[in-house]
């Protein structure tokens, strides 16, 4: 059991820590008005004043830290500047499961809900990545070719019978496309293997 003398210091203690933290404050006035700030109202602020698709890349890694609120609205202001027009939730919530959540993702929609987007953006929003897309079908490889072509900070290439060759191939080893089209006969062949599995790549 506790005397009276311990009490006396128990109280003692927390007077003097009171007058530290009052202290503290005191100092903290002097220096000027303390403003507290919104981490997730900051950053919102800095996705609104993005000039351009960089800007918003840049934002990327502050990103990540933050909240699926946040998260979700730095792919929608990301995807208006590549598509010009205000993406699906269900569009935007593929793509936060890719590039926040790092899972993997099976995608089945139907006709005209534009599945297309979720491989089209991915390198684009996420800078020095690279996006393997398993083409089916040479003309629907060409049609996505052109497609992604089309928008910012995308360097595409299709890999086909007539056009893989050694160059091709070097080309892609040392990172120089961010999306690689390739059909499923030649996406487990010896050579591309190679290419994706040493160090470089």
């Amino acid at each position: 059991m506790r005397g009276k003398k311990w009490f006396r210091q128990q109280k003692q203690k927390g007077a003097t820590a009171r007058e530290l933290e009052v202290t503290k404050v005191n100092s903290d006035l002097e220096k000027g008005p303390i403003v507290l700030v919104d981490l997730t109202v900051a950053f919102m602020e800095l996705l609104e004043a993005a000039a351009d698709l960089l800007a918003i890349q840049s934002l990327l890694p502050t990103a990540r830290k933050m909240d699926i609120v946040a998260q979700m609205q730095f792919i929608c202001t990301a995807l208006r500047y590549l598509y010009l027009f205000e993406p699906r939730p269900k569009q935007v919530k593929a793509i936060y499961t890719l590039i926040f959540l790092y899972a993997n993702l099976i995608l089945i929609a139907k006709t005209l809900f534009g599945k297309s987007l979720v491989l089209q953006a991915l390198s684009a929003v996420v800078p020095n990545s690279i996006t393997i897309v398993i083409i089916l079908l040479n003309k629907i490889g060409k049609e996505q070719l052109s497609k992604i072509r089309s928008l910012l900070a995308t360097r595409p290439c299709l890999i086909t019978s007539d056009t893989i060759s050694e160059k091709l191939l070097s080309e892609v080893q040392g990172g120089k496309y961010t999306y690689i089209l390739i059909g499923p006969e030649l996406a487990i062949s010896l050579a591309f293997s190679k290419v994706c599995t040493t160090p470089e790549f």
